[in-house]
């Protein structure tokens, strides 16, 4: 099976199958679901017992090949981080020579620019609205995520939000970006989880 991944799921509807067999059947039917997962080994089984592996093991092989995928996605995000981070280090080496050069170049005091200062209305003491919230697009995430080297799926991530509203809890979504932020660390943790051995679990809510 795949190597790194140190669990599997049970989903609800083994149960039907399950209650066909004796709960010395089951007790065998787990361990062979764990050696499988584990090392591939399959049992020899017979009658409802191999019909209740057969079930549960379809849905392993479907979860392990989703992990897997998702895995190899994420190791390729990483090496194209990577890569930027080398061309960005480059970049800046570059930069640093030329003001370098720049250096006994006598160059102007710059004059800062006038700040422009919100009008107040007269007779009020509110400062002016912020502005309003505008949902981003898959490819402002997307791109937003590459500059971060995380590996999210922007189009996972615009589904969720897109499907509560665009809402946190309960409140409405301010700022899209700290949100992806609260993603990634997500994910990490879900990350560190499964390698310590810990149970699967569906996306966060």
């Amino acid at each position: 099976m795949a190597a790194g991944k140190q669990s599997f799921v049970l989903y609800h509807d083994i149960r039907q199958p399950l209650e066909l067999l004796t709960d010395a059947e089951r007790g065998q039917l787990f361990l062979a679901l764990l050696d499988y997962s584990e090392h591939g080994t399959l049992p020899d089984f017979a009658g409802a017992q191999q019909m209740a592996f057969v079930f549960i093991k379809t849905a392993i092989d479907r979860d392990t090949a989703a992990w897997e995928d998702k895995r190899e996605k994420r190791r390729a995000a990483g090496s194209e981080g990577g890569k930027q981070r080398a061309a960005n280090l480059a970049n800046a080496s570059f930069a640093c020579a030329d003001e370098a050069n720049q250096a006994n170049q006598a160059v102007p005091a710059p004059v800062p620019a006038p700040v422009p200062v919100p009008a107040i209305k007269k007779g009020t003491d509110k400062p002016p609205r912020a502005p309003r919230f505008s949902p981003p697009s898959v490819d402002e995430v997307s791109a937003y995520c590459e500059e971060r080297s995380n590996g999210v799926d922007a189009q996972a991530f615009c589904d969720f939000y897109a499907s509560k509203g665009w809402k946190v809890g309960n409140s409405p979504m301010k700022d899209w970006k700290a949100a992806v932020r609260s993603w990634e660390r997500r994910e990490r943790e879900q990350n560190s989880h499964e390698k310590r051995g810990g149970w699967d679990f569906d996306d966060f809510t």
